[in-house]
């Protein structure tokens, strides 16, 4: 099938539906179940008219499981140009009968002009990015790009029914697995629970956020979609009373506005915005110095806010420190070896091999000792990553930055290599 499209771009959309569909059919004559050449159908018969008893273009449901951009994967239309069940030739061959198959570039703009409400008179134009979110009916919230919105991927899907508990059905797994399978796009995470709950079956869910269900399909569509998070742009929104609405009803602005995006520059959270990790978004974190790996900042935010974050440090644990990364724990109770407890432990480890060195409590040849020293073994070489080794300015030689990353509630030295202790795990693109 071809990616883009060869038909011309008249100036209404509808026009250009019907112009996409003629072309693809050219002078076949199917009679598409007495429908004939139904793209000539006055638009309110389109909209209602029936192939076989499917419905061509989805009717809008209002059922909470109902997700308003996902109206055009309902639609026989959209399922038969794409060559997906009942269409993949199980049960009717793709369309245009007789004709060639329509571009997938074409395909996704009918699938636009359905989701947008078939507008009969909506004019195809180029339009700057933040006018462009806000098209549509804003009505039913439609606000929200398709690759901001949440879906899941097989393997995501394959791990959330594996980490289930209760385990689903047979038939339950089989429609998470189908959900992916299909690509189902949801605005919100509530339309995603809602469809679990009505169209799934699997109920074995709660809002509450320490719900263990609610918590591994949250990591699912995280894991499935980088440009999605719960709190970006969710296309969902309500008022002092709970009832949903759009933001121009609740916030009274459409969005994204240049006042908007100066917000979101602004947001105190870089993760909201599309920061972090492979999971939350596109743009790596990255930060400098020990403070960024301490345990007071796990306590603070929590692991799963600092997942992925990867910050540079002058020390940190290594490969070869493992039985002495486990003794600290064991005396410590710390949840982790840091910087300041290597350096701790390491600086009068080079005090003490200077003083042995030099046989005298005088500071002058104890820091000559210190000068001369290339301690590759020991005590004091075992808390520094490269050898205990001076210049003649004082400064250590032969030192590797250390850069240590934040996985499953642990900073873990990932670079360089040959001392990590962990591999990195990048955003994914």
């Amino acid at each position: 099938m071809a990616r883009s499209s060869t038909v011309p771009r008249p100036e209404n959309r509808y026009a250009r539906v019907k112009a996409i569909l003629a072309a693809a059919a050219g002078d076949n004559t199917t009679d598409y179940g007495g429908l004939g050449r139904f793209w000539e159908l006055p638009l309110d018969d389109l909209i209602e008219a029936r192939l076989f008893g499917i419905r061509l273009i989805a009717p809008v449901i209002h059922a909470c499981c109902s997700d308003g951009m996902s109206r055009s994967a309902s639609s026989g239309l959209i399922q038969a140009l794409r060559g997906v069940v009942p269409f993949d030739g199980s049960r009717f061959p793709p369309f245009m009968w007789g004709g060639s198959r329509v571009a997938d570039a074409d395909i996704d703009f009918i699938a636009d002009w359905i989701d947008d409400g078939c507008l009969p008179d909506a004019r195809v134009t180029s339009l700057p990015l933040p006018q462009y979110w806000h098209r549509g009916v804003p009505k039913k919230g439609w606000v929200l790009p398709k690759a901001f919105k949440a879906f899941l991927i097989p393997a995501a899907a394959e791990q959330l029914v594996a980490s289930l508990n209760p385990a689903p059905s047979a038939k339950q797994k089989a429609a998470f697995l189908k959900l992916a399978e299909e690509r189902k796009l949801f605005t919100t995470q509530h339309a995603f629970f809602c469809y679990v709950i009505s169209c799934i079956g699997y109920t074995d869910v709660t809002p509450r956020p320490d719900d263990q269900n609610r918590r591994a399909m949250i990591r699912a569509l995280v894991d499935s979609n980088a440009l999605w998070y719960p709190l970006r742009y969710s296309a969902e929104y309500h008022d002092a009373q709970g009832q949903s609405g759009t933001i121009n009803e609740i916030i009274h602005y459409h969005f994204p506005s240049p006042d908007d995006m100066a917000q979101i520059l602004s947001l105190n959270t870089f993760r909201d915005f599309g920061g972090g990790n492979a999971s939350h978004g596109k743009l790596p974190l990255v930060g400098n110095g020990a403070p960024f790996g301490s345990p007071e900042l796990l306590k603070t935010i929590g692991p799963e806010l600092l997942e992925g974050l990867l910050f540079s440090v002058a020390n940190w644990p290594i490969k070869g420190q493992e039985e002495f990364i486990e003794r600290f724990k064991k005396k410590t109770g710390e949840p982790f070896l840091t910087q300041d407890a290597l350096c701790g432990y390491g600086h009068p480890s080079i005090l003490a091999e200077a003083l042995e060195a030099c046989g005298a409590a005088d500071k002058i040849k104890v820091a000559e000792a210190i000068r001369a020293m290339n301690l590759t073994t020991g005590p004091a070489a075992q808390c520094f990553p490269g050898p205990i080794k001076f210049d003649e300015k004082g400064r250590r030689v032969d030192v590797p930055m250390i850069f240590a990353q934040w996985q499953k509630g642990v900073p873990i030295t990932v670079f360089p290599t040959n001392l990590a202790l962990a591999t990195a795990v990048w955003p994914s693109v």
